[in-house]
């Protein structure tokens, strides 16, 4: 149980800062396009993105899987 409360903390300490640079990514995309910085940005933000859903989707599986005796 132990254990499983730890992961839990690292996956909310880890959802939350994802959370935070994709907002930040996305703001800085929409303010930088038109100096030529879209590309980087866009790519930055769906990589971020992308490893946001991982670890929601990390998260939902640790808390509804069965815990060992």
């Amino acid at each position: 149980a132990e254990t499983c409360r730890r992961t839990l903390g690292v996956e909310r300490h880890l959802t939350l800062a994802l959370t935070s640079i994709q907002v930040v990514l996305g703001v800085l995309t929409l303010l930088y396009a038109p100096q030529g910085a879209l590309l980087w940005l866009g790519l930055a933000h769906q990589l971020v993105g992308t490893l946001l859903m991982v670890s929601l989707v990390a998260a939902t599986h640790a808390m509804r899987s069965p815990q060992a005796p």
